[in-house]
């Protein structure tokens, strides 16, 4: 087996893992969900003005990723 999409990644403790490139992926897919869930639950909290810039600044994001 070669070596070919691993990637080591530094850890704040010195270790290293080895992170696959379709792992990868599948991280910042799941890290977006989480981030769209999160925005869903603290909505209600949100001034409609709030709403409307976090909107904007998340479909940028999602769009530029």
């Amino acid at each position: 087996m070669g070596d070919e999409g691993l990637e080591l990644l530094p850890f704040s403790a010195g270790s290293r893992a080895i992170c696959v490139e379709s792992d990868a992926e599948s991280d910042a897919y799941l890290h977006e969900k989480v981030v769209v869930e999160q925005f869903k639950l603290l909505q209600p909290l949100f001034s409609t003005n709030l709403k409307q810039a976090l909107i904007s600044e998340l479909v940028g994001s999602l769009v530029h990723t």
